[in-house]
């Protein structure tokens, strides 16, 4: 699912849609845009981080929404193997946090996990 805002550019959604022919997947588009300005409108003067954090999570709330309504499977859209890191080469995984929190990280299924 391809969900450019204003922002993607048209290199993006090619880079997209050949991703998706070459992998020989659906490729279904759905703009943010309309929720963007919803939220600007409900919230006016949202402005740096929080404006732009609108976008990532527009896109968490789209994934599940599909997921629930078709009853398909959301593989996560972060990449857990970055929430764990290894102080020393030999210690125990510890879980760092890849997303600035998890509200964007929706999901049912993580791609790697800690070993």
């Amino acid at each position: 699912v391809m969900m450019p805002s204003k922002y993607t550019s048209d290199d993006s959604l090619d880079d997209a849609a050949d991703c998706a022919r070459l992998l020989g997947v659906r490729h279904d588009v759905i703009p943010i845009v309309p929720g963007v300005e919803a939220l600007e409108r409900m919230i006016p003067g949202l402005a740096g981080f929080a404006a732009e954090n609108i976008q990532a999570r527009l896109r968490m709330v789209t994934l599940m929404a599909l997921s629930n309504s078709q009853g398909h499977m959301l593989l996560t859209t972060g990449n857990k193997s970055r929430r764990c890191i290894r102080p020393e080469p030999q210690s125990k995984p510890l879980p760092v946090g890849q997303f600035p929190d998890f509200h964007c990280a929706a999901s049912f299924i993580d791609r790697i996990t800690c070993q």
